[in-house]
């Protein structure tokens, strides 16, 4: 098993361990420890870990490469793992296997050849003269079956003709000497192999289809929204904390307003804003329980200091899906990371949710408070996967449609949406799902159902639909 050492701060471990420290403590660059080598793109040097991919170029490459170097160098990968998808240090031990390798005989690392009979050594073209190996089955390292041969693995059609071939040590060769030795064909193609491969270790590890809580399905998507903050804002470790007397989920948070901190405004809104933070924004907090680290989700609730103040002040408030009791015994504040405004708005919308799950808990104390949201319990059964939800089919159903061009399909997704609480439309680009969504709205106006709130990812979006 390969061992790795974070250069962060020192610790060794192997790659299962490897990823979870650096999920949760997010240190820049890692080593392996045997050979010493440091884990970076091998194009262009670069060594944030949480940048890197082990991509895969048909099924003869295997690459070590960051995000920027992939579209740069228009690359194509048949799969890219990285940490983000949790198969990244799997598939980094097989890219050392296959780079590791050389001549058995006079430890040359280039033009490398197997015998596909017998793959326990490896030579080089001029080796295998020697050995007298030249009549049999030779397979050369850059070849789509090397991979196949070396480490039983399918290998897939080659989608990347014009890259370098090979990891590290490859060359430019092409080829290989005597007759291949191919895996014998299957029913289905080489590509579907591998997409049905890759799906089926996909769903050994995840995704999970049912919660049994709110709460639980809140701290899988927290999960998920903090490694993707991650990756792009560093954590902030100089503060110190203070637990409220009063609030049982509120944390007094103090730090000093130094360059690294100016830092996170834009350079053009720095005359604009007194800090990078605001009122509401979101919060991961790290904590420490001993050798137990666990992440938080926190907002904004008041906010002093900044600009010519040397101490920034901040109130936060748990999200009502933490638990405050366990938060507070025993445990440090190790690390706070504030999350972009996409994030932030992500978490706040949980609230109303929240709000539903707290509700049922305690009906008083909610009812006494005219603020609090209730959300539609359809939606929330909808999330937790639980139960199954009936749906609705009008066979019969006539309605006066205000366009005569509208298909078969797109009348039958109108009915679900007037029969059903939640529907689901999805269709490739030009099916006429704006013209859909459009007849919706129309429908829904002249049955008196309002308000109407329409949501898209893009104002272009909006745009079509408002323009019909």
């Amino acid at each position: 098993m390969v061992k790795y050492i974070c250069n962060g701060c020192s610790v060794k471990l192997d790659g299962v361990e490897m990823l979870k420290h650096l999920s949760v403590l997010r240190h820049r660059s890692i080593g392996r420890v045997k050979p010493k080598e440091a884990v970076k793109c091998e194009k262009c040097q670069d060594d944030n870990i949480h940048k890197l991919t082990v991509s895969r170029i048909g099924g003869e490459k295997l690459l070590l490469i960051c995000k920027s170097c992939v579209v740069r160098q228009k690359l194509k990968p048949t799969t890219q793992d990285s940490l983000q998808n949790g198969l990244f240090f799997n598939n980094l031990e097989t890219y050392f296997k296959i780079n590791d390798l050389c001549c058995k005989s006079c430890q040359k690392k280039t033009d490398l050849e197997v015998d596909a009979s017998d793959t326990k050594f490896v030579y080089c073209g001029d080796c295998i003269n020697r050995e007298g190996l030249r009549g049999k089955t030779i397979v050369k390292k850059e070849s789509d079956d090397f991979v196949y041969h070396m480490l039983g693995m399918m290998h897939m059609l080659t989608l990347d003709k014009d890259g370098s071939k090979g990891g590290r040590h490859g060359d430019n060769n092409s080829g290989s000497r005597g007759k291949k030795s191919k895996p014998k064909s299957k029913s289905k193609s080489n590509v579907d192999y591998e997409e049905f491969e890759h799906s089926s270790k996909f769903k050994s590890i995840g995704p999970k289809l049912s919660y049994d809580s709110l709460e639980t399905y809140y701290k899988e998507m927290c999960y998920h929204l903090y490694l993707e903050e991650t990756i792009e804002t560093g954590s902030i470790t100089e503060f110190s904390s203070e637990w409220s007397l009063d609030t049982m989920n509120q944390v007094f948070i103090k730090l000093p307003y130094t360059d690294k901190i100016k830092e996170l405004i834009p350079f053009k809104f720095r005359h604009l804003r007194a800090t990078p933070f605001s009122n509401n924004q979101s919060f991961f907090v790290t904590t420490e329980f001993g050798t137990d680290t666990k992440i938080w989700e926190v907002f904004v609730e008041e906010l002093t200091g900044g600009a010519n103040a040397p101490i920034i002040t901040m109130t936060f408030n748990l999200h009502g899906w933490n638990d405050a009791d366990e938060l507070r015994s025993g445990s440090n504040l190790k690390s706070i990371i504030p999350c972009s405004a996409p994030i932030s708005r992500i978490l706040n919308s949980m609230k109303p949710l929240s709000d539903s799950m707290n509700f049922l808990l305690n009906p008083m104390k909610f009812l006494s408070n005219p603020i609090n949201h209730f959300s539609n319990p359809n939606f929330i059964k909808l999330l937790l996967g639980n139960k199954q939800i009936n749906q609705i089919r009008s066979e019969n159903c006539k309605l006066n449609y205000t366009k005569s061009t509208l298909n078969g399909s797109q009348k039958d997704a109108i009915n679900h949406v007037l029969d059903n609480d939640i529907t689901i439309i999805q269709g490739p680009p030009g099916t006429g799902k704006t013209s859909t969504i459009h007849e919706i709205i129309l429908q829904l106006m002249k049955n008196g159902t309002t308000p109407i709130l329409v949501v898209a990812a893009s104002n272009i979006a909006i745009d079509n639909i408002a323009e019909n």
